[in-house]
């Protein structure tokens, strides 16, 4: 995000939303692990492996509408 920020030139101004960062890191980082964590004391180790191995399969469909590359810097000329 950082690096974006700085390639589109915007500022995110850090100190002034930092509450609002901590609460997204907390809300992407933490509570997955939390409720893998918490899912592991109810399931069996062959369920957490599959569920391991599946966790990132949601992520691919955001991916879908990224644009290609070299699609920014022709809209841009």
């Amino acid at each position: 995000m950082t690096a974006y920020a700085m390639a589109a030139g915007t500022d995110l101004a850090p100190r002034l939303h930092w509450r609002h960062y901590l609460f997204i890191g907390a809300l992407n980082t933490a509570l997955p692990w939390a409720m893998f964590a918490y899912a592991a004391n109810y399931i069996s180790t062959s369920y957490l492996g599959i569920l391991n191995a599946t966790a990132l399969v949601p992520e691919l469909g955001q991916g879908h509408g990224t644009p290609q590359r070299g699609t920014i810097a022709r809209s841009q000329q």
